[in-house]
């Protein structure tokens, strides 16, 4: 018979083996997104910004290079509220165990893209993995666009 301190251990470690030994899924998908995502504001910081190496090296939070970022107006605000949703989202599952994306997260992200992502979502609606990665594609293909667009008009200085 275990005893209430094994029993514990053991449930820990059987919600630690589900967590861990899923296969890749739309968490991750979320989290390396955010990860991207987090390196196209640096990239951004950096060309706008004379000193842009503080703010990347002294550790700002996604939220704070993306209202640094709001404010120097270089991305449109349907992208700025994206990203700050997908941020949102990254909290979730970052900060529980077994968190599930559901249709409203992706929703989230997606939104702000108005027709584009209704027509995603009228196309995958019935897979909300496919989606979430058409999502997330739609918001990183429009963050590259900006940022080319950024690049260039630095290069034409």
């Amino acid at each position: 018979m275990e005893n209430k301190k094994e029993k514990k251990i053991s449930d820990s470690y059987k919600r630690y083996l589900r967590a861990v030994n899923r296969r890749p899924d739309s968490v991750l998908v979320i989290l390396r997104s955010h990860l991207l995502a987090e390196y196209c504001l640096d990239r951004i910081i950096l060309l706008k910004l004379p000193r842009g190496d503080i703010i990347i090296e002294n550790n700002f939070s996604f939220w704070q290079k993306l209202i640094l970022i709001k404010s120097l107006r270089v991305l449109p605000d349907y992208l700025i509220d994206s990203l700050k949703n997908l941020n949102k989202v990254r909290n979730d599952c970052a900060h529980a165990l077994e968190y599930k994306i559901s249709e409203r997260d992706v929703d989230k992200i997606g939104r702000p893209f108005t027709d584009e992502y209704l027509e995603l979502k009228s196309e995958h609606f019935d897979n909300i993995d496919t989606l979430l990665n058409y999502t997330i594609g739609l918001l990183t293909a429009r963050l590259e666009e900006y940022i080319k667009k950024v690049t260039n008009f630095e290069g034409n200085k």
